[in-house]
């Protein structure tokens, strides 16, 4: 199930924060956050 998810979306780090945002809608991120929180390189997260 994970596979297809994330050849749906094309990457894990998507996926990750898709599911970030989907589960706080109202918060707000600062990449660096963003990369910390989701176990994900800066550079991962910027693109």
């Amino acid at each position: 199930m994970e596979q297809s998810i994330n050849a749906l979306f094309g990457s894990k780090t998507r996926v990750k924060l898709l599911n970030l945002f989907f589960n706080s809608p109202e918060e707000k991120f600062y990449v660096r956050e963003i990369s910390r929180i989701i176990d994900e390189q800066v550079n991962s997260v910027r693109r």
